[in-house]
């Protein structure tokens, strides 16, 4: 994630990391303004672009299953998008000892996880080296960001607040 939750790996309804050419495409040919581009970004993209309109990935992947190829698009781009993120930390940590997947759809995804390994076996990503820890999300260090990430998200300074004192900067 970089300034907002808008880039990195493509989720429920985000794009993920995009070609900036896409912005100056949809706002000079489409006619697209900042507003209906923010709004296309996060809250029509992703999974949901992708599958033509399921953002969860456990109906996309029943729907895979049963040979939905837009399902099926869907889950792949995200598998190779999490596996782009994976051999970028490899390389920047010279190497890994433990792949840790949690979260909902880490800890509940095989099919997720073994396309994400996929083709890393070189790193010698054997099964001792991947665990799947499970969320407790009852038991988090830190109190949760308040509902709104757009707000929170808008200053960096503001964040850091929130997180480091518990209270809304």
């Amino acid at each position: 994630m970089g300034l907002t939750p808008t880039g990195g790996i493509p989720n429920g309804t985000r794009c993920g990391d995009l070609d900036p050419g896409v912005f100056l495409y949809l706002m000079r040919t489409e006619r697209v303004g900042a507003n209906e581009l923010e709004d296309l970004l996060n809250h029509h993209s992703g999974l949901f672009a992708l599958s033509s309109g399921e953002s969860d990935v456990r109906v996309l992947e029943a729907r895979a299953r049963s040979n939905d190829l837009h399902a099926a698009l869907a889950l792949d781009i995200f598998a190779v998008s999490v596996r782009k993120v994976i051999g970028g930390y490899v390389a920047l940590l010279g190497g890994v000892d433990l792949l840790v997947f949690t979260g909902g759809i880490g800890e509940h995804s095989q099919r997720i996880r073994s396309a994400a390994t996929s083709g890393l076996e070189f790193l010698s990503l054997t099964a001792d080296k991947i665990q799947i820890v499970p969320t407790q999300e009852e038991k988090q260090d830190c109190p949760p960001l308040p509902h709104d990430d757009h707000a929170s998200l808008n200053s960096p300074t503001s964040l850091l607040k929130t997180v480091g004192t518990g209270e809304e900067g």
